[in-house]
């Protein structure tokens, strides 16, 4: 290993011979996936390697997504959650370069985004730059975050759970609802969870429809759904 070369080209340097596979200059997300050719050629296959990947993937923005989905799915359609193996990143930036890695390994996956102007940018390097198909860069419809998939009435039982102080105006979508009184995102996401492992959760129509169709579009964005 200590005799390979990497062969970068960039427009800032030109093309430059690096003389380890640690220099600074690989660490950028474009260079995510330079040990693709050498894993190939020994014979590893990383999907084998890393027991945790599935056949599909859904990359998601942090351990809030992964929160409710989950719970969702248990509640709703435990056959998303037996099919479909949730990988949260570190913010919308992160799923970029996770989207990277995958694409260099040859494993399957999509991508859930907030609509909001992170979210949206992601979305524009995932297909613009990655060549990541728009099916598979998925957004929920009509809402900012994906608290905005609860009813106004599920919210609002779900802050009351959390802390009974907590409100959620008339028409209020939740994203500014947590906003506005600087709702920690990733205890209320726990909390939810929690209440929906002791059987304490029950969604109405209108909150079942809009995860449903979420969690349909995620199933169909992989071959054979």
């Amino acid at each position: 290993m200590h005799r390979l070369r990497v062969v970068a080209k960039t427009p800032e340097t030109g093309t430059v011979i690096l003389d380890r596979l640690t220099h600074p200059l690989l660490r950028g997300p474009e260079f995510s996936d330079t040990l693709s050719p050498i894993l190939s050629a020994i014979g590893m296959d990383i999907r084998e390697a890393i027991g945790f990947i599935r056949d599909r993937n859904l990359v998601v923005e942090g351990i809030v997504d992964h929160y409710y989905l989950s719970a969702w799915s248990r509640l709703i359609d435990p056959h998303f959650i037996e099919q479909i193996h949730i990988f949260p990143a570190a913010g919308a930036p992160s799923v970029v370069t996770l989207a990277s890695l995958f694409i260099g390994w040859g494993i399957e996956f999509a991508a859930l985004l907030d609509r909001d102007p992170n979210g949206n940018a992601a979305r524009d390097k995932l297909t613009r730059e990655l060549g990541v198909s728009e099916k598979r860069a998925i957004q929920p419809e009509q809402a900012v975050g994906i608290e905005d998939l609860f009813s106004e009435e599920d919210f609002r039982l779900l802050l009351t759970s959390f802390d009974p102080a907590l409100t959620i105006n008339q028409e209020e979508r939740p994203t500014n609802a947590i906003k506005r009184q600087r709702i920690d995102k990733v205890l209320l996401a726990r909390r939810f969870s929690e209440e929906q492992s002791r059987g304490a959760v029950n969604l109405n129509d209108q909150t079942r429809d809009r995860v449903r169709t979420l969690l349909n579009r995620v199933l169909q964005a992989f071959p054979g759904a």
